[in-house]
């Protein structure tokens, strides 16, 4: 069984995580200011593939991704 400390441990590091790393760098790298939406690719290494197609899951996963996190924190301003 595991102890309900090693999981709260966990889940502050995980939250973290995203609200300091993952939601910010994707608020910086994968809004696409020009044409709208969410860049199709960026790379491990934060390459934009400017030819990459918008898909329709993509967006919609980063759409509840933000509204959720809206929903959680009141914000989306990481």
């Amino acid at each position: 069984m595991i102890d309900g400390r090693v999981l709260q441990d966990f889940r502050k590091r995980v939250e973290t995580e995203l609200t300091q790393d993952i939601l910010p760098c994707w608020l910086k790298h994968a809004v696409d200011e020009e044409y709208g939406e969410f860049r199709g690719r960026i790379t491990s290494t934060l390459e934009i593939d400017p030819h990459a197609e918008k898909g329709l899951i993509l967006n919609a996963r980063m759409l509840w991704t933000f509204s959720h996190a809206y929903a959680v924190y009141g914000c989306v301003d990481f």
